[in-house]
C-alpha cells in the first residue's frame, strides 16, 4: 500500500483540517482500506490483493469481504464489488461499535449509547 501511494498509483482519502492521507485501518483481524472512489483505485487494489496472495501463499476469502462507498453511487459500488469478487457493503454499518455512514442526527448513531447508558443506570 505504501509503495502504491508513493508511486501515485493509489489515491488515499484525505481527512481533517490538515488533509492527512488515510488509506488503511487495521484492528485485530479486520482491515479497512480507504481511498478515493475511482476505477483506478479499484483496479490497483485488485492487483495489490492478488500480489498479496501470490507472495504470502494465503488466499483472501472474498465471500467474507465487502466493498462500499460512503455517499457514493450504488450502481458504481455494485460494479466495483463485482470486479473485486466480493459483496457490496450496505450503509450504514457498524465497525468497532461505531455506526459508519449514518447521519449524525440519526437514531442509529445515538440509540446504542442511550441503551448502554440506560442499562448501566438500572444496575
Amino acid at each position: 500500500m505504501r509503495e502504491a501511494v508513493r508511486k501515485n498509483f493509489y489515491s488515499s482519502y484525505r481527512v481533517g483540517m490538515k488533509n492527512e492521507p488515510t488509506n488503511i485501518l487495521q484492528y485485530a483481524d479486520d482491515t479497512v482500506f480507504v481511498g478515493e472512489a475511482t476505477w483506478d483505485n479499484v483496479l490497483v487494489f485488485k492487483a495489490m490483493l492478488r500480489g498479496y496472495e501470490m507472495v504470502s501463499g494465503l488466499k483472501i476469502n472474498y465471500a467474507k469481504s465487502q466493498f462500499g462507498v460512503i455517499g457514493g453511487v450504488v450502481t458504481w459500488t455494485n460494479e466495483a464489488a463485482q470486479t473485486l469478487n466480493c459483496r457490496q457493503l450496505e450503509t450504514p454499518f457498524t465497525y468497532l461499535g461505531i455506526p459508519i455512514g449514518a447521519k449524525p442526527s440519526s437514531s442509529v448513531v445515538w440509540e446504542p449509547l442511550i441503551k448502554k447508558y440506560s442499562t448501566k443506570g438500572s444496575k
